[in-house]
């Protein structure tokens, strides 16, 4: 029987499903404790620190790649960061002649905002 049960209606509490129940709960229980030794961890935790960053790591990563959005957007910048360090590195013949290399480089500094970091500690 639990004593902290919460009966909304009083003719619950004295039906014989509910004796039934404790009972079986009861039967239950005390065969479960004959039958089964009490669970013993090692430690605090029952897994050790590196199964848990083993589990941890694999579910990021099986969330991390069935992310279609995610997956579509690095696929397209990709190809635009291809293109523009492509179009750096094309023979000067392609390059027209009002845009040297430097302004080549400074829209790919502007185009990739990570970059703008190591331009301002390389110059």
């Amino acid at each position: 029987m639990c004593p902290d049960a919460v009966f909304w209606n009083p003719s619950a509490q004295a039906s014989e499903l509910r004796r039934e129940n404790d009972a079986t709960a009861e039967r239950l229980v005390e065969e479960g404790l004959a039958a089964h030794q009490p669970l013993a961890v090692p430690s605090q935790y029952a897994a050790s620190y590196g199964v848990q960053r083993r589990m941890l790591l694999r579910k990021f990563v099986m969330v991390y790649y069935r992310s279609p959005h995610y997956n579509f957007i690095r696929l397209f910048m990709t190809a635009v960061i291809a293109l523009i360090y492509g179009r750096c590195a094309a023979p000067p013949s392609m390059l027209a002649a009002c845009s040297p290399l430097w302004t080549v480089h400074n829209i790919i500094i502007l185009a990739c905002p990570g970059m703008s970091v190591v331009k301002s500690l390389v110059v």
